[in-house]
C-alpha cells in the first residue's frame, strides 16, 4: 500500500487499532462484571447475609468434613469472605502440609478437629450442615431451609495478637508435635525455628494490636505494647517477597507455629508494616520500564530522521530514465 496511503495517516491508524484492541482487553480485566446468571447462581443465602453483616477481620471454617459440598463452595469467596478450606485444591505446600499432619488430629475424640490450628488461623465462625458440640461452639444463626448452621468460635485469636512466650523447635516433627498436644496454647506460646536474640513478655489482654490497614500487598498494624514481645500475624509466612518493618527499620520475620509470621517489637507505641516487596518484581518494572523508554526514543528518532533529514525510501514503482544514476 506504499505510496497510497501517507505515512502519517498510516501510523495514526496502526496506533488507534493497538490502543482499541489493548483497550478491550485491560477493560475486561480492570474492571471485571460478572453476568446475571453468575449473579443469579452467587446470590446470598441467610448464611451468607450474616457473615457478610458481621464487623472486623475473621476467617470461617467451612464445611469442616472434606467430603461436606460447603467445604469447597466458591460463594464465600464471590462475596468476600475469607475461608480456610481455600477455592482450589492447587494449595501452598506449607498450607497443606499443615492441614495433614495436624487439622484433623483433635485432642478431643468426639470432635476430631484441632482447635489449636483453628484458634490461631483466625477462624471465627464455623459453617456446617449438622449440629456442633454447643458446650464447646455458639450457634448465631441457622438456615432451617438448606440445613446450615453457624457457630461462633468463642477461641478464636485475632488477625493480629501478642505472644509472650516462644519455644524454639528443632524440626517439622517437633513443631507438630507441640501443634497436637493439648497443653499448647497458641495465643500464648510461638513456636519459632530460631532462637529470639530477645527476651519476650507476655502482654495483658488490654493491650491488642490494632490493624489499620489491610491490603493484598500491604498490612499496617498499630502496636502499644508495655515491652518487647512478639507480634504474631495470623497470614501465611512466605519468605520470597513479605518484609516487614517497624517503624520504618526493617525487622526479620520469623517462621511461627509452622505456617504463620511474627516479628519482635519493642515496648511502646509503634507502627508495623508488612509488605510484599519481591526482588524479581522490581527487576521486572524496571526492565519494563526501560523497554517503554527505548521505544519511544526508537519512535522520537524516528520521526526526527523523517522530518529534519527529508529521506525518504523510492516507492516499489519509481521509474528512472536510462543511463542515471539510482542517487543523483
Amino acid at each position: 500500500m506504499k505510496g497510497r496511503i501517507r505515512e502519517w495517516t498510516f501510523s495514526a491508524a496502526l496506533i488507534a487499532l493497538v490502543i482499541i484492541d489493548l483497550s478491550l482487553v485491560a477493560s475486561r480485566y480492570i474492571d471485571p462484571k460478572p453476568s446475571q446468571d453468575l449473579a443469579q447462581s452467587f446470590r446470598p443465602d441467610p448464611t451468607i447475609t450474616f457473615l457478610k453483616n458481621q464487623p472486623g477481620l475473621f476467617r470461617l471454617f467451612a464445611g469442616i468434613d472434606p467430603r461436606d459440598p460447603l467445604y469447597m463452595d466458591n460463594s464465600f469467596a464471590y462475596h468476600g469472605l475469607q475461608s480456610i478450606t481455600g477455592y482450589s485444591p492447587a494449595k501452598l505446600k506449607i498450607y497443606q502440609t499443615l492441614l495433614d499432619s495436624c487439622m484433623y488430629r483433635g485432642i478431643d475424640p468426639s470432635f476430631p478437629v484441632n482447635m489449636n490450628v483453628v484458634d490461631m488461623l483466625n477462624v471465627e465462625y464455623l459453617v456446617v450442615h449438622g449440629r456442633l458440640p454447643e458446650p464447646l461452639f455458639q450457634l448465631v444463626n441457622a438456615d432451617q431451609a438448606q440445613r446450615t448452621f453457624t457457630y461462633r468460635n468463642p477461641g478464636a485469636l485475632p488477625r493480629a495478637f501478642y505472644a509472650g512466650e516462644s519455644f524454639t523447635a528443632a524440626n517439622d516433627r517437633e513443631v507438630f508435635r507441640v501443634l497436637n498436644s493439648p497443653g499448647f496454647n497458641p495465643g500464648r506460646t510461638a513456636v519459632l525455628y530460631r532462637q529470639l536474640p530477645q527476651q519476650i513478655t507476655p502482654v495483658d489482654s488490654t493491650h491488642v494490636p490494632r490493624i489499620t490497614s489491610y491490603k493484598s500487598r500491604e498490612i499496617r498494624i498499630s502496636t502499644d505494647a508495655p515491652a518487647g514481645t512478639l507480634l504474631v500475624l495470623s497470614e501465611v509466612y512466605y519468605p520470597a517477597g513479605w518484609r516487614a518493618f517497624v517503624d520504618g527499620a526493617e525487622t526479620e520475620i520469623y517462621r511461627t507455629d509452622y505456617i504463620l509470621r511474627s516479628v519482635f517489637i519493642p515496648g511502646g507505641a509503634h507502627e508495623v508494616v508488612f509488605t510484599f516487596d519481591p526482588p524479581l518484581y522490581r527487576v521486572g518494572w524496571v526492565l519494563t520500564n526501560a523497554a517503554w523508554g527505548l521505544v519511544l526514543v526508537c519512535v522520537a528518532a524516528g520521526v526526527w530522521r523523517v522530518r529534519f533529514t527529508g529521506k525518504r525510501t523510492a516507492s516499489p514503482g519509481t521509474k528512472r530514465e536510462p543511463g542515471k544514476s539510482p542517487v543523483s
